[in-house]
């Protein structure tokens, strides 16, 4: 995608001698969303390891095979369970 970007903007700068800030800025802005987009999918599977962590803990059965998904109830149950609260019940 990006490997021929420099001999492309030589050429253009050729006619356009500022046309390189361009070039630039479309490289930083598209750096910028694919970390954007890695950090997202790092943090989705952190949030879903951690449910499923405290789902265990409350003896629920839970698969993380990509197969059937923890039910809503039983998330939200665990989403406002305290630290406190799991010392007790362990």
């Amino acid at each position: 995608c990006l490997d021929e970007w420099a001999s492309v903007s030589r050429e253009v700068m050729v006619v356009y001698k500022w046309s390189w800030v361009l070039f630039m800025i479309f490289v930083v802005m598209t750096a910028f969303v694919v970390v954007n987009l890695l950090i997202a999918v790092i943090c989705d599977a952190v949030h879903v390891l951690r449910t499923a962590e405290r789902a265990m803990l409350l003896g629920y059965d839970v698969q993380l095979d990509g197969g059937d998904k923890i039910p809503k109830h039983i998330v939200r149950n665990v989403e406002v369970l305290t630290d406190e609260q799991i010392e007790k019940k362990a």
